[in-house]
């Protein structure tokens, strides 16, 4: 019988941080395979809100955009800091996961969605941090979309790329697009490609 919220203990909580992300120290047991409980452990968790990330398909110009911008998680990368990624961006409390999807993808690319299409969510990094993320996939007409967006009062700075489908399918193994939500929605959008291409048509 799988294990469930009540075969784990939480002994105290310490908020060590709050900002952008809240850092806290929970002290717990957890139920063992062996049917005894744990010693207490300590755990950092670095507490996000949930977010949505969105790849970008004109099925008509047979393109896929992305963003491009400056991510501090990545200053060691010897590429430098700038990545390529599906439109991405924060659910804020009390607005749902659909709206926060059509919200991202009018700012950061300037386009309206066509058509919506769930990917699959998944735990990002479930060892230090609880953010959630929620995966589409969208039509859009790529005429609409600049080459460059963000909103200034949040210090985005963003480049759109459109590329073609062969091309960014042939990233997904080079290092080249190396962020979790950008490969997973590559993966998924070469599965569907042709489907996706034939339904879509229609509606440019």
């Amino acid at each position: 019988m799988p294990y469930t919220k009540q075969d784990v203990q939480v002994i105290n909580t310490n908020i060590i941080y709050q900002g952008f992300i809240n850092l806290e120290l929970v002290e717990l047991k957890f139920k063992m395979y062996n049917g005894s409980w744990s010693s207490v452990v300590k755990r950092e968790v670095a507490k996000k809100l949930g977010a949505v990330g969105v790849i970008l398909f004109d099925p008509k110009a047979d393109l896929l955009i992305f963003v491009e911008q400056f991510r501090i998680g990545t200053l060691s990368d010897k590429r430098g800091p700038w990545q390529i990624e599906v439109v991405a961006g924060i659910i804020e409390p009390y607005i749902t996961v659909n709206d926060t999807v059509h919200k991202e993808v009018l700012e950061e690319s300037g386009a309206k969605i066509l058509a919506l299409e769930k990917i699959t969510e998944y735990w990002v990094s479930p060892g230090c941090t609880n953010e959630y993320f929620h995966l589409f996939c969208a039509a859009v007409d790529s005429r609409d979309i600049p080459e460059f967006s963000g909103l200034a009062d949040e210090n985005e700075d963003i480049c759109l790329k459109k590329i073609s489908p062969e091309m960014a399918f042939n990233e997904i193994y080079s290092g080249n697009m190396n962020n979790a939500a950008t490969i997973i929605c590559l993966q998924w959008m070469k599965d569907n490609y042709i489907r996706l291409k034939n339904n879509w048509m229609k509606l440019l």
